[in-house]
C-alpha cells in the first residue's frame, strides 16, 4: 500500500468515526428526555425562586412529556444545590434555577467543590429583578442625594443592612460606597426579615434588597424606595429614580436563569432554551413574574454564561478593593 493510499485510508477512518459520533449525539438529543428530570431548588419553600422553579418545572414536564420533579436542597446561598447539578451526569436531566447569588458565591468563597462557570451548561436567563435602596417611611432621608450627603459628613456612621457578610446586598452596598466615594457602616443580619425589622425600628438607616422582597413593604407604606439599581426606572416604581442618575456607573439587576450540568450536549441545551422562551410568552407566567416584581429576560446560553462571568469579575473587584474577607 502506497503512502498516499495509507493517508487516504486513515482519513476515511477518521471521517467515518466523526460521522458516527455526530449521528450518536444527534440520536441522543432526539431521545431527550428519556426519563424523569430532577429540578434542584436551592432556596426555601414559598420564596420567589421556589415559586418560579415550580412554575417552570410544571411547564417543562408538559412540553417534554416526562415528570420534572422539584427537589429542595437549601443552604449556603444556593451552593449546595448548585454542587448537586455540577456533579450530575451531563445529559440535561438535572436542572437548576440559578440566581444572582451564584456569581456572588463563586467570588466570595475561598473554596468551592465545583467551578461556578466550567461545571455548568447555562441555558437562559428567565427573569430580571431591580434592586432597591430603601429606608423606613419614618426616615429623614427623602432622596438618595440626602443620604449620600449625610454619609459624606458622617463617614462610617450611615448604616445599611444586609442578609449577611458576603451576601449580594452587602457587595452591592460596598460597590455603591466605592463609586460614590462614601463609607457606609455595614450591619449584617442572618436573614432579610431580621434586617427589615431592624431598619423599621430605626436602628439601621438603609437596606438594599431585591424589589421582589421590598415591593410589598413599599406599597404598604412601611418603607420608602430612594433608588433602583437598573439602568431604567422600574415599571413597578415609576416615580423612583435609577441610582445611576446620582451614582453613575452603578447599574445592576438581580436575575434567575435555568442551567444544567456542564458538558450537556448543545442540542439539549438549545431545546431547553427554546422552551424557556416559549415559557416566557405565556400570559399566566407573565402574571407570576409580575407578582414577583420581575420582568421576563430570555437570553442565549452564551449570554447567560457571559453574565455570570462578568458578575464574578465585578464582585471579585469589589471584594478585593474593599478588603472584604472571603468566607
Amino acid at each position: 500500500m502506497s503512502v498516499v493510499t495509507q493517508l487516504l485510508f486513515r482519513a476515511a477512518i477518521l471521517l467515518s468515526t466523526a460521522c458516527a459520533a455526530s449521528i450518536a449525539a444527534a440520536q441522543s438529543a432526539e431521545a431527550y428526555p428519556n426519563r424523569p428530570l430532577r429540578f434542584i431548588v436551592g432556596f426555601g419553600p414559598g420564596g420567589s425562586t421556589d415559586l418560579l422553579s415550580r412554575t417552570l418545572a410544571n411547564f417543562l414536564a408538559e412540553k417534554l412529556g416526562q415528570p420534572v420533579v422539584p427537589d429542595l436542597k437549601t443552604g449556603a446561598a444556593g451552593a449546595i444545590a448548585a454542587d448537586i447539578v455540577a456533579k450530575a451526569p451531563a445529559d440535561g436531566h438535572t436542572l437548576i434555577l440559578l440566581t444572582g447569588a451564584h456569581p456572588v458565591v463563586g467570588s466570595m468563597r475561598k473554596t468551592l467543590p465545583h467551578d461556578a462557570l466550567r461545571d455548568f451548561s447555562f441555558v437562559s436567563t428567565v427573569v430580571a429583578y431591580p434592586v432597591a435602596l430603601v429606608v423606613s417611611n419614618e426616615s429623614p432621608y427623602r432622596t438618595l442625594e440626602e443620604l449620600l450627603a449625610k454619609a459624606r459628613t458622617r463617614s462610617g456612621q450611615v448604616s445599611f443592612a444586609s442578609a449577611g457578610v458576603g451576601s449580594g446586598q452587602h457587595l452591592i452596598g460596598e460597590w455603591i460606597g466605592a463609586i460614590a466615594n462614601v463609607e457606609f457602616l455595614h450591619v449584617p443580619f442572618r436573614s432579610q426579615p431580621m434586617a427589615l425589622t431592624e431598619m423599621l425600628a430605626g436602628r439601621v438607616d438603609m437596606m438594599i434588597d431585591t424589589l421582589t422582597s421590598a415591593y410589598p413593604q413599599i406599597k404598604g407604606g412601611k418603607t420608602r424606595a430612594l433608588a433602583v439599581t437598573t439602568a431604567e426606572r422600574s415599571p413597578f416604581l415609576p416615580d423612583v429614580p435609577s441610582i445611576s442618575a446620582t451614582v453613575p456607573g452603578v447599574e445592576f439587576a438581580s436575575w434567575a436563569g435555568l442551567a444544567t450540568t456542564g458538558g450537556t450536549p448543545p442540542a439539549t441545551v438549545a431545546r431547553l432554551n427554546a422552551l424557556v422562551r416559549e415559557f416566557l410568552k405565556s400570559p399566566d407566567v407573565l402574571k407570576v413574574l409580575t407578582s414577583l416584581a420581575g420582568q421576563p429576560s430570555p437570553s442565549s446560553p452564551d449570554e447567560m454564561r457571559d453574565l455570570v462571568q462578568r458578575e464574578m469579575a465585578r464582585w471579585t473587584r469589589v471584594i478585593e478593593s474593599r478588603g472584604i474577607e472571603r468566607q
